[in-house]
């Protein structure tokens, strides 16, 4: 066996690094607060258009 696949083979088997796994969780947490605040202004703009055409 070649010696650079048998590193894939156990690159792919290794369990995911502590480091891997707080770099995930950092992106993951931030992407939600990205939606989160486009939920928000989406829904100040809705209301704020509800508002202009209520006069």
């Amino acid at each position: 066996m070649c010696f650079c696949s048998e590193l894939h083979r156990r690159y792919e088997a290794a369990p995911e690094s502590t480091k891997t796994k707080a770099l995930q969780t950092v992106i993951e947490m931030k992407v939600n607060v990205w939606i989160i605040n486009l939920i928000s202004y989406l829904y100040f703009i809705c209301k704020l258009k509800l508002i202009f055409f209520c006069y």
